[in-house]
């Protein structure tokens, strides 16, 4: 998968899940949270994303400073996580009690997933050229 394919379809993931939590995050909370119940679509989310990201890594997996290079360390990050969301969900999940009760840091985090999305776009319309 081509790096600009990667981008573009994290991006608009993170922009879907950042403006919701920026805009309203206790309603946005309550979705995910119902959402992260269902255990096998979030496995098969956790798998979809680990599939991307080591299609991205097969093409190259060299982590450098350049957009480039920083996308690919964002599909070493990705890759991790799903890997770790696709076996121990629940334990991928209390991770997520320190900040969950918190709308200002909910709008925060909305804030940076929002912003991140918004890069990767921009990255995906440099690199596609």
């Amino acid at each position: 998968m081509s790096l600009a394919t990667f981008c573009l379809i994290l991006g608009v993931y993170e922009v879907m899940i950042g403006l919701p939590l920026v805009v309203k995050p206790q309603a946005t909370a309550s979705w995910l949270e119902n959402a992260m119940k269902n255990d096998p679509l979030l496995r098969l989310l956790g798998f979809f994303f680990l599939v991307i990201s080591a299609l991205v890594l097969v093409r190259g997996a060299v982590v450098g400073l350049d957009s480039a290079g920083l996308v690919r360390l964002l599909a070493w990050v990705c890759a991790f996580k799903c890997f770790l969301l696709c076996w121990w969900p629940h334990r991928v999940l209390a991770m997520k009690d320190w900040y969950w009760d918190k709308p200002q840091l909910m709008r925060v985090l909305g804030c940076v997933a929002t912003a991140l999305g918004v890069w990767l776009l921009n990255v995906s319309r440099s690199i596609a050229g």
